[in-house]
């Protein structure tokens, strides 16, 4: 890992908000209006992995896009559940971006709906690049690779933060420092640390120490 990072990417869910539950509720009621019945937790849960089109598609066949289109006017008021990022998590983004890092997100969900939560979230403009998941298999490798190379960038000048084991192997798959979150009340801390990430911060504030010393120092 370099001593001076230059780019920062950020997953989202679990990562920068809490964002689990909304995701929860909403993607099981979407499923439910449109006649997939009505899932557990744990049922909607399995699902995840691909966007949130993926999920769709694997749990309706035909007529998922109905079933899209619902879910995105939903979008924006379930975030009434999570209106806002982790406790000190926008001061974080914030300093390393006003010390001119490049930020990024690279999330398992569309491009669309990670770009709708930073607007709900008010932190927008601190992102340099938001790239999606696919509809099919995790991408999140290559998406880094793509930020890194419109902000040209080479790997070891960067970090993918994550709250999964595997955002971990994307992240190495990606050769970038991989930062494991275990912050959110939906980590699993021994599993991260199975994976043996560069860094793992089991809060917010230890984490921003850290990206305040290690992320563009001038």
């Amino acid at each position: 890992m370099s001593s001076a990072l230059r780019g920062i990417v950020f997953d989202l869910d679990g990562t920068i908000a809490e964002t689990f539950p909304m995701a929860i509720d909403l993607v099981g009621r979407t499923i439910e209006r449109h006649g997939g019945g009505t899932l557990t937790a744990e049922e909607v849960i399995a699902y995840f992995g691909p966007t949130e089109q993926g999920i769709l598609r694997a749990a309706l066949g035909e007529g998922w896009e109905a079933a899209w289109e619902d879910y995105l006017a939903a979008y924006v008021p379930a975030h009434r559940m999570c209106p806002r990022p982790f406790p000190g998590m926008t001061e974080a983004i914030r300093e390393a971006h006003a010390r001119g890092c490049r930020i990024g997100l690279v999330t398992g969900k569309t491009a669309t709906t990670g770009a709708l939560s930073l607007e709900v979230f008010g932190i927008a403009d601190l992102f340099d690049g938001v790239e999606g998941g696919a509809m099919d298999e995790i991408v999140k490798a290559e998406r880094i690779a793509t930020l890194l190379g419109a902000w040209h960038l080479r790997p070891d000048a960067a970090a993918y933060v994550g709250d999964v084991p595997g955002d971990v192997r994307e992240a190495r798959t990606a050769g970038v420092a991989a930062v494991a979150a275990a912050w959110s009340a939906f980590a699993d801390r021994d599993a991260l640390a199975a994976e043996q990430p560069d860094l793992l911060f089991d809060d917010v504030a230890s984490f921003a120490e850290w990206l305040d010393g290690a992320a563009c120092p001038g």
